[in-house]
């Protein structure tokens, strides 16, 4: 009875052991994601900033492509009416195209 006992106590030992060695690698793999998961949560700040300064700069640009549009407009406005004048008082001949 002293071989069986002395093979239980091997199959105990080595089920230990490996329990052991799965604890250590849990630990090792929750360190890790804790790691992980700070160096995620940092790189969202960065990204929430970039993504508020470009919103900032997608407004601005929205906001020079109206003025743009707008001055553009006005341009074309004084045009047609400088023509007129010029066409009135004579400096300028009307030619067709």
């Amino acid at each position: 009875m002293v071989a069986k006992t002395s093979k239980m106590e091997k199959n105990v030992e080595t089920i230990l052991e490996t329990v052991i060695f799965i604890k250590e690698k849990v630990e090792t793999m929750e360190g890790t994601l804790d790691d992980h998961t700070k160096i995620l949560d940092e790189h969202t700040k960065i990204l929430d900033e970039h993504t508020k300064i470009l919103d900032e700069h997608t407004r601005d640009l929205n906001t020079i492509k109206t003025d743009v549009k707008t001055g553009l407009d006005k341009r074309k406005l004084l045009d047609v009416r400088v023509d007129s004048i010029e066409k009135h008082l004579g400096f300028k001949k009307t030619t067709t195209v």
